[in-house]
């Protein structure tokens, strides 16, 4: 929002631009950037050049003699637009100029008694910095070059939260700044003639969502051009002038923060009703069907000014003249009625419309203005006849006319409850010691009224919902008196009373194992968009949709990580990055917004020497295996199950399930080259895991899981074996184990060769195989019994062959 220093000051008094930006920023107003214009220097003056001549030691330099009017002076000077005769702004040593202060110095040997300067050098806007500025040639040598640019003047670029909708304007800026730093505040003029017509007629249907509604004629009015210092504040925020009855309602809004809306009043085709936009309650007004999800529902037209066509349901609230809708309530006027240069009469609109209800329409529609952003924060209902009169006050001052009365229908009038508490509360809450005096003087800058008694009474704030209780009123005192009120020392130990959920702690050993395995964690939006659950897979009817997207790239929740770490994985590799691993741990979503915490990654590329020392390593299956292993490390029962029936993101024959428990909880494998494809991936070969948090941390094996431990030693033989390539390794481990006459305790993969002096069709794999036995150390006998028995169930079942 753009804030104009000079109007600042019709309010309260103010130190120079610079110290007033360092007030904003200390009341909490985020100061995003300043547009200083007029004479933002002191120190220079208008000088006349007498001579100019070669600088002996700088071919690129001149000495430029010139008349001050209190004698001459010599300059160093490189600009190449000067000659004898011309006048220029001269810079006198201690001048203050927008870029520091002028010091004296020797420019290659010389002193130079000063700076001819460029427009940008005196802060002209848009001023460049080709050469020195011509001024007139009739101004006297010796005169302040000040006043040749007008009062110093800054466009503040503030930053207001949403929890403060009272600072979007000037008036609610000056009265922040008066009460933190306790100036003098004057609130704007509104002097009125006496009305001489009758009120208009005014009725409210929707209560709910119109708390207030002010309504007044202006009759004679002529739509002259606003005077020039309306239209320059107006200029200098950024708002275009047209019109006196417009300009006046633009300059009210950002004078007041109150948004009102002028009509033309010989365009209303009856009286004003405040309504919803329902077609079936009012059957006379033009209406179209259209098609809602499932259902049906009547729609009202609306024409805005702006020239788009609008379709209204029943949540809309209009302002009506007769039976038509002339106005879409709080965001934008109608284009039959708006204000022309040659309007006379206008219906001049103060109101109060609830802010949900303008939120969910400006949302639905896509349609946000300044008056829509005002009423949504939640404007003060106790000032919509002052901000009409001072709008009125504006209009008659500049064109004349006569003025109804005012009809004010308040139907939403409520008195917010004063807030009771003691200064010995105040203190408890912020930890100070702040003297009754004190907090008083502090209270008193926001509310003259404030009641001191047993119990101290705070009157609420119209224009200040926010205070509803002591909470607020010390944070109030804190903030007024600055926070360093506060001690810095605790006033007592800080007691975690509640142990974390066991997801969460299973996942911060996650996170740890991924980072010293070598990932990097990354975080995503929880929202994706159709062609990124497409490329998965996903069907957008099964997936959680968002009513009013930001965007379509974030239409969706998300019901799987994998599709952000895809994109994080593309942004890397568009980059340069050509090895790769990513993890998230986050939520995800299933349609019926089930929120569930899961973990996922994903690695791509081939690993260098600095991780393997056996050299560069390309990734394959087993290096997600082993990554998904590690973390199933962390828990109970947790198995990895080859998956006939895969998701469509994961390779057919390349992809297993994480079991939990006897539940699936997730996947692991090669991310489907297609998928890849779709998401802009370079490499095609990228593997991917995710598994559910929440299920691993409920994982317990079943009671046929838990087996007794033997106390004897075991022993262990690798058994190398060529089976046929596409033989899975799981079962070959799982019929080797079966076959071991009850000795064998596990049988577990650790190489895989495939290629060189393999023959054809063939692979080998090594199977470390442990033997043991409950009552004693297994003999040697029942080891080579057991390995035999496990080499014969191997060539029976896949043609193994035993390697040398």
């Amino acid at each position: 929002m753009k804030i104009l220093y000079s109007w600042l000051k019709d309010f309260t008094a103010l130190p120079d631009i610079d110290r007033t930006a360092e007030l904003l920023a200390a009341a909490g107003i985020e100061v995003e950037g300043m547009e200083k214009t007029g004479a933002c220097f002191s120190g220079v003056i208008v000088a006349e050049i007498i001579k100019v001549d070669r600088h002996p030691n700088a071919d690129r330099l001149s000495l430029v003699e010139v008349e001050t009017g209190s004698g001459r002076k010599t300059v160093v000077c490189g600009a190449k637009n000067i000659a004898q005769g011309q006048k220029v702004p001269l810079a006198l040593v201690g001048a203050k100029l927008p870029g520091g202060e002028l010091k004296k110095s020797k420019i290659r040997g010389i002193e130079s008694e000063g700076m001819l300067c460029a427009p940008d050098e005196l802060g002209a806007k848009n001023g460049g910095h080709e050469g020195i500025l011509i001024l007139d040639s009739a101004l006297p040598p010796g005169c302040d070059a000040a006043r040749l640019f007008g009062e110093p003047d800054c466009v503040f670029d503030v930053k207001i939260l949403p929890n403060r909708p009272d600072l979007l304007s000037h008036y609610g800026i000056a009265r922040e700044l008066a009460a933190c730093q306790d100036f003098a505040l004057k609130k704007p003029a509104a002097e009125l003639p006496q009305p001489s017509l009758a009120a208009p007629e005014v009725s409210v249907a929707a209560p709910d969502l119109c708390g207030r509604y002010a309504g007044r004629v202006i009759k004679g009015a002529r739509a002259a051009q606003s005077p020039e210092w309306i239209r320059k504040r107006l200029e200098a925020i950024g708002v275009k002038p047209r019109n006196i009855l417009v300009d006046a309602t633009n300059y009210v809004l950002h004078e007041l923060g109150y948004p009102l809306h002028a009509f033309d009043l010989n365009k209303l085709p009856g009286p004003v009703n405040v309504r919803r936009a329902n077609c079936a309650a009012n059957p006379a007004i033009p209406a179209c069907e259209i098609k809602t999800g499932s259902a049906s529902a009547l729609t009202e037209k609306f024409s805005a000014l702006d020239g788009s066509e609008l379709s209204l349901d029943g949540d809309a609230l209009v302002i009506a003249a007769g039976e038509k809708a002339v106005a879409l309530a709080g965001i934008i006027g109608g284009a039959e009625t708006m204000v022309s240069d040659g309007t006379t009469d206008i219906f001049l609109e103060a109101a109060w419309f609830a802010p949900a209800g303008i939120h969910r329409t400006a949302r639905r529609l896509n349609m946000h203005t300044d008056s829509s952003k005002r009423f949504e924060g939640g404007t003060d209902p106790e000032a919509a006849a002052f901000a009409s009169d001072r709008a009125v006050s504006l209009i008659i001052q500049c064109c004349g006319g006569a003025i109804s009365a005012m009809r004010d229908v308040y139907p939403g009038k409520t008195a917010a409850p004063d807030v009771e508490f003691t200064p010995a509360q105040i203190n408890a809450i912020l930890g100070s010691g702040l003297p009754a005096g004190r907090m008083e003087k502090l209270l008193r800058r926001l509310q003259p009224e404030l009641y001191t008694g047993a119990v101290w009474r705070f009157p609420a704030l119209s224009w200040r919902r926010d205070i509803a209780n002591r909470w607020d009123i010390a944070e109030e005192v804190a903030r007024l008196g600055g926070f360093d009120c506060i001690p810095d020392q605790p006033r007592a130990a800080m007691v975690c009373v509640s142990a974390p959920p066991a997801a969460q702690v299973l996942s911060d050993k996650w996170r740890d194992i991924l980072c010293n395995l070598g990932f990097f964690e990354t975080y995503s939006y929880d929202f994706i968009s159709g062609k990124e659950l497409a490329a998965f897979g996903f069907a957008a009817a099964r997936c959680a949709g968002i009513a009013n997207p930001i965007s379509e790239e974030m239409k969706y929740l998300r019901p799987d990580l994998l599709c952000g770490l895809a994109k994080n994985l593309a942004y890397n590799e568009n980059r340069g990055v050509r090895c790769a691993a990513f993890f998230e741990i986050a939520k995800t979503y299933d349609g019926d917004l089930r929120e569930e915490l899961t973990c996922a990654g994903i690695m791509s590329g081939s690993w260098p020497s600095e991780i393997y020392w056996g050299g560069v390593k390309k990734l394959d299956f087993y290096h997600i295996r082993g990554v998904a292993e590690k973390l199933a490390g962390c828990c109970c029962g947790i198995r990895f199950e080859p998956d006939a029936a895969p998701p469509a993101f994961l390779h057919p024959k390349l992809a297993m399930k994480i079991i939990c428990g006897a539940k699936p909880a997730g996947y692991l494998g090669q991310l489907h080259p297609q998928a890849a494809k779709e998401m802009d991936l370079k490499s095609a070969e990228n593997w991917v895991f995710s598994v559910s948090a929440e299920a691993a941390a409920k994982c317990r094996p079943g009671a046929e899981g838990l087996k007794p431990v033997s106390q004897f030693p075991s022993s262990w033989r690798d058994m190398s074996v060529l089976v046929a390539a596409g033989a899975a390794a799981g079962d070959i481990a799982k019929t080797a184990k079966s076959a071991g006459a009850g000795f064998i305790a596990d049988a577990k993969l650790t190489d895989v060769y495939e290629g060189k002096g393999m023959p054809e069709g063939k692979k080998s794999l090594t199977l470390r195989l442990t033997f043991t036995r409950m009552d004693r150390t297994p003999s040697d006998a029942e080891v080579d019994a057991a390995f035999a028995a496990a080499l014969e169930a191997l060539k029976g079942k896949f043609s193994a062959e035993l390697r040398s």
